[in-house]
């Protein structure tokens, strides 16, 4: 697998410090890097390549001709070293990073920047040789990152990850986390490539470095809810096997998505110093993430019903997750607040991809597929909002009828594919009664459910609504009155039904609450007839 090389120039004379550049070389650069080594005639090395131990992470790679050496392989996020790979602790002796570099690395740099040049392999390491994230102990739980983001939008100024991840003032503690913002990437700053960006192009690097960090962090916490949490043995005797499925539905599948994802987003990160296009990356995960972010999100609302029924009737439940929330790995954050996690990814990284569109230069070569990258984000994340209302709906349907008695009204089923209901309410049906020389005006109470697709009327007797009538809203008329000459009330309208459940037509004067409350009903009515009519 290939890194990218820390490639040293020197512009002046003696004394003149080296100018560092980042280039992906791929083995047809490094065979060019011998050719332009070796005199003529002379054999070719064995052994590998060897680099000047001034490097940062300088180090030598055997195995061959045209092996490589990786670039910073052994350093955190925060530029620690891993546990069990320390840095060579000797002086560093000053230097060019290639020992006779000069030719040799404006040759490699020539064969970098060429735009008809395709790297073979290039990439700093693939998923097949790395299985594990670099960085997850150098970041927060994503609830601080998702918390830290709501606090700035509140306020009306940027930050996000970028504040949270900024050092921590006297009054301002974030656990002791060695934090990094991408410009203080230790190979970053050697480069010295800063001082050649202008201000709009290092935001649009932090807010690209902001989707990878910000993705580690939440497959840190996706890791503290499957591992610590669904897996733990003592949570598992307390639930049955249902409502265990029900409390983490396809997480650990959420959880594999999002780690594969990373993975990529970690290979742009390394394979040179300015972080590439990530909508590429995003684009080649979207059925992935539609795959198992909709399912997961539309079992939500079953989640939170389930976790306030366990807390309301499992004494066994709750204090084996109090117990696991104690934790420290929890970090004094909650179940739920693990299991809310992927709607608030989704829907952020929407928000995150925006922000590099907006730090694009305009026509430039990335903005199709970022603008492509970011409309599969919104529509997933439509997809999974729709599935939440429509799993809201069925769910109220559900308790609606196990409370309506059809009586001696013939019987229509409330549950069907496709229903929701649009408006309910308590109104008064008014009865005029003329009399000779005057008029009387009686009064009933009349409840009304308007779905989609069916208009019902009942009585509401002790919780449970006795069905009088009922029409498709297609047959349904909801006008104004003239009031005064009738005595009426002014927030009276009329409701013509074309055709009832019996096939007769019948007229109603219904009075709501107030006249606001009429306008919404009379609006209602009238807009789920025009929609029938249009279809």
């Amino acid at each position: 697998m290939l890194c990218g090389f820390l490639v040293s120039a020197c512009r002046g004379g003696a004394g003149t410090r080296p100018d560092r550049l980042f280039v992906p070389l791929p083995r047809t650069a490094m065979d060019l890097f011998y050719e332009l080594r070796r005199s003529p005639g002379s054999p070719r090395p064995q052994g590998g390549v060897r680099r000047h131990a001034s490097c940062p992470g300088g180090e030598e790679a055997a195995g061959g001709p045209g092996a490589v050496l990786q670039r910073g392989k052994s350093r955190s996020l925060g530029g620690q070293d891993e546990p069990g790979q320390a840095g060579d602790p000797s002086p560093r002796p000053a230097g060019p990073c290639w020992e006779s570099a000069g030719g040799i690395a404006a040759a490699l740099r020539a064969v970098a920047v060429d735009p008809g040049w395709t790297p073979r392999g290039a990439g700093a390491v693939s998923q097949d040789a790395r299985k594990e994230s670099r960085y997850l102990h150098a970041l927060p739980l994503y609830q601080d990152y998702w918390l830290q983001c709501v606090q700035e939008e509140l306020r009306g100024s940027g930050g996000g990850l970028a504040r949270l991840l900024s050092p921590p003032g006297p009054s301002r503690s974030l656990r002791g986390r060695p934090f990094s913002l991408w410009q203080e990437l230790p190979w970053v700053r050697d480069s010295g490539l800063l001082d050649s960006l202008s201000p709009t192009q290092r935001r649009q690097q932090e807010a690209m470095f902001e989707v990878i960090a910000s993705e580690a962090s939440y497959q840190k916490s996706l890791t503290v809810a499957v591992d610590h949490f669904m897996k733990s043995p003592a949570l598992r005797q307390t639930l049955s096997s249902l409502e265990h499925h029900s409390l983490f539905s396809n997480l650990p599948q959420v959880r594999e998505v999002s780690h594969s994802l990373l993975l990529d987003l970690e290979s742009r990160l390394e394979e040179s110093v300015l972080i590439s296009d990530l909508s590429a990356v995003v684009l080649r995960h979207r059925d992935a993430l539609g795959r198992v972010y909709i399912p997961y999100v539309t079992n939500q609302m079953y989640q939170e019903a389930l976790c306030q029924r366990l807390w309301q009737g499992n004494g066994r439940f709750v204090a084996a997750l109090r117990k696991l929330e104690q934790d420290p790995v929890c970090q004094r954050q909650s179940l739920k607040s693990f299991l809310v996690l992927p709607f608030q990814r989704i829907t952020r990284l929407r928000i995150l991809l925006e922000n590099i569109r907006k730090l694009s230069p305009p026509g430039s070569e990335t903005s199709p597929s970022l603008q492509e990258a970011i409309a599969a984000v919104h529509q997933i994340a439509g997809r999974c909002e729709d599935g939440v209302l429509r799993m809201k709906q069925t769910e109220e349907l559900v308790r609606l009828e196990a409370r309506v008695d059809f009586g001696r009204v013939k019987a229509v089923p409330l549950i069907t594919r496709g229903r929701w209901l649009v408006r309910e309410g308590e109104l008064q049906e008014v009865t005029v009664q003329e009399c000779p020389g005057t008029a009387s005006i009686t009064r009933r109470a009349v409840y009304l459910h308007l779905f989609n697709d069916l208009l019902l009327l009942s009585h509401r007797e002790e919780g449970r609504f006795r069905v009088l009538d009922y029409a498709n809203p297609c047959r349904v008329r909801a006008e104004s009155l003239q009031v005064a000459p009738l005595g009426l009330p002014g927030e009276a309208f009329l409701l013509h039904i074309a055709r009832s459940h019996t096939g007769t037509p019948t007229a109603l004067i219904l009075q709501p609450p107030s006249s606001a409350d009429k306008e919404q009903w009379i609006t209602a009515v009238s807009l789920l007839k025009d929609l029938d009519e249009e279809a």
